[in-house]
């Protein structure tokens, strides 16, 4: 359900959450920003490793924890 409602989207679509929405979307993404937060934390759902496929154009450090920008390599 998610996918073809994105698909009707002509503008940008941000995805902010939920394990299952990610699993659902993720194949679709052209670029993933990245909020990487500075401590050890535990939690129960973890974004599946994508590097494979995108490349990092740009990292913005603030305090307390850094924004990674990530396009979809060709």
């Amino acid at each position: 359900y998610l996918v073809n409602k994105a698909r009707l989207l002509e503008d940008d679509l941000y995805v902010s959450g939920g394990a299952s929405v990610y699993r659902q979307l993720f194949p679709y993404a052209d670029e993933v920003i990245l909020s990487v937060i500075e401590g050890e934390y535990e939690g129960d759902a973890y974004l599946a490793p994508f590097e494979d496929n995108f490349i990092l154009y740009k990292v913005c450090q603030k305090e307390g924890f850094e924004v990674k920008y990530y396009k979809r390599g060709e």
